[in-house]
């Protein structure tokens, strides 16, 4: 069979797949599918080419692409509105810190998106804080969001430094506490999104941290001769 047989029969496939009617079945699939499953696997689905599939929800049903649907944000937007590196909200998404999703794409690779209203409850969650600084969020409406959440909720995350320096003792001081359960803490693993999960900042909240009772023991003579050393 010549080339140009090959050809006359694909063009013949499509024409009769343009004529074919499309239910209203058909279309709702379509909607539904649309943006999870690529072109050529919903075609599949509904006995149709790809052509088909992407004419009809393109030219027809008037749908947004995948990548520039306004019911979502991409992880690379999201990137750019909290000034963190473009690498850092897929790794989210990845790992589940962040709710997202795959989109479908014909190429080997792979893009995330959020629903935008996920997207926004995540954000001004103050347990997802310990994955992003709130002070250098890029997107002037974002920040000015999530200060104010930030002094309706009336507390902050410290770092063990901040806790330590608070304290007047060291570093390993703090940890120690947190080890022996004497302070509640929470693990960013590998807040940056390029090292091994055994990398991990530990988080403390303020009111934790300053809390009345909370005191610090040690042996003044082992302690005294450190702070020396390390001074």
């Amino acid at each position: 069979m010549e080339i140009t047989d090959f050809i006359e029969i694909a063009v013949q496939s499509q024409a009769e797949d343009d004529v074919r009617h499309w239910t209203e079945e058909d279309d709702r699939l379509l909607r539904g599918l649309h943006g999870f499953l690529t072109d050529e696997q919903i075609g599949e689905i509904l006995g149709r080419s790809k052509c088909a599939v992407t004419n009809r929800w393109k030219r027809d049903l008037h749908l947004p692409p995948p990548t520039s649907d306004p019911s979502y944000i991409t992880t690379r937007r999201i990137a750019e509105a909290l000034g963190v590196d473009n690498h850092i909200p897929p790794r989210w998404v990845d790992r589940g810190i962040m709710p997202g999703e795959y989109i479908p794409r014909h190429d080997d690779q792979l893009h995330r998106r959020v629903k935008l209203d996920i997207f926004l409850d995540w954000l001004i969650d103050p347990q997802n804080w310990i994955w992003f600084d709130i002070h250098k969020v890029i997107n002037p409406d974002l920040k000015e969001l999530l200060i104010q959440k930030a002094k309706e909720w009336g507390d902050e995350w410290w770092t063990t430094n901040q806790v330590a320096a608070y304290h007047h003792v060291i570093n390993k001081d703090v940890l120690r506490y947190i080890k022996a359960g004497r302070i509640k803490a929470i693990q960013a693993h590998n807040r940056s999104c390029r090292n091994k999960d055994y990398w991990a900042f530990w988080f403390i909240l303020r009111s934790e941290a300053t809390r009345p009772d909370l005191k610090f023991i040690h042996n003044s003579l082992t302690y005294g001769t450190k702070l020396l050393r390390e001074g």
